[in-house]
């Protein structure tokens, strides 16, 4: 008897019965337990009839179809024995739904895509059991899925691949069902009959940008500086427009700043005209820096991509010449007057 499968460590039960040709028992041969690939053989007399069942309500089939009884001398099992024979049966891992979910909380762009990778951790080899597919949400806080079928009783893992361009400023959280999601981009389900849910959730980053003011030669300043904090990226739809107020020295500090976008930072200098900007420069963490120049003098202002915490600092120096109040100003300079004969 030969058991052929795809899973070579589940038991199968097996019972088998031998009748003369008169029906009345033979004899009976002890049941056994059969791994796939495995057999057993034994010796029945001529005309008698030989049946072969399969237990299929024992737990260790579970997750199986019961099996296809088969031989290689006779059509059917069940037949009276002229010589030897070789009767197999063959069993079928029954399959479990895996749905994989991605859902996104802002805006991504076109390109931003979740490759899934779901891999058995198991020793069973089929083509089923470790593939990939891949995700593209469209819509803000609105689940794609795709649904897998792999052989039960398989413990597996879901991979979303980050490495993507696009994953910049995301954070990735993932969970089975309901249940709450934890911050990775994996996630490894046990081994079972039932139908899973594996859920992604793409989360934009966000961080602290700070602005800081320093008036060269007045430590007692109280001018008031206007700032604008801008951000717009055409790709994904993302609009950023703030103000802030620093008076003197001092520094104002955004929280909750999204990431993985370029914002621009500008000094209204129109505000505070009787102050030059003398340098503008940023932290470490800011990465592709433009500080802007119009004619070789400082704007004013500076563009950075933004993926962490970061620092912008903005130096001023009192001009000699724009004291006139609110931006109703002009250049006086003394001129002197030569004796004419």
């Amino acid at each position: 008897l030969g058991v052929g499968d795809d899973w070579n460590t589940t038991a199968f039960p097996m019972s088998f019965a031998i009748e003369n040709v008169v029906g009345s028992t033979y004899s009976s041969h002890a049941d056994e337990a059969l791994a796939a690939d495995e057999q057993t053989s034994f010796r029945v007399p001529h005309g008698a009839k030989v049946t072969v069942t399969e237990n299929t309500a024992a737990v260790s089939v579970d997750g199986f179809t019961a099996g296809q009884i088969f031989n290689t001398a006779y059509t059917n099992n069940g037949e009276t024995v002229e010589g030897d024979l070789e009767i197999g049966v063959n069993n079928t891992r029954n399959t479990r739904k895996i749905t994989v979910t991605k859902t996104v909380d802002s805006k991504v762009a076109a390109d931003f895509r979740t490759y899934i990778f779901y891999k058995s951790t198991d020793n069973w080899a089929g083509a089923a059991g470790n593939g990939q597919f891949e995700l593209d949400p469209a819509v803000i806080n609105t689940p794609v899925e795709n649904v897998v079928e792999i052989p039960v009783g398989l413990e597996f893992t879901v991979t979303e691949d980050t490495a993507g361009a696009g994953f910049a400023g995301m954070d990735t959280y993932v969970g089975i069902g309901s249940a709450e999601k934890a911050k990775d981009n994996k996630l490894t389900v046990a081994a079972g009959l039932d139908d899973v849910t594996v859920n992604f959730l793409n989360v934009r980053v966000t961080a602290e940008l700070t602005i800081v003011k320093n008036v060269e030669g007045e430590a007692d300043c109280v001018r008031a500086f206007i700032f604008e904090i801008t951000a717009k990226d055409q790709e994904t739809g993302y609009s950023y427009t703030n103000r802030v107020v620093i008076v003197g020295n001092g520094q104002v500090t955004l929280n909750q700043l999204q990431t993985g976008y370029t914002y621009t930072v500008t000094e209204l200098t129109g505000w505070s005209y009787e102050y030059d900007v003398k340098s503008v420069a940023a932290s470490d963490k800011l990465q592709n820096v433009i500080v802007s120049k119009v004619g070789g003098v400082l704007s004013g202002a500076v563009s950075f991509y933004f993926v962490e915490d970061g620092t912008v600092t903005f130096g001023n120096k009192a001009n000699e010449t724009n004291w006139l109040r609110d931006e109703a100003y002009v250049s006086n300079l003394r001129y002197v007057w030569e004796n004419q004969k």
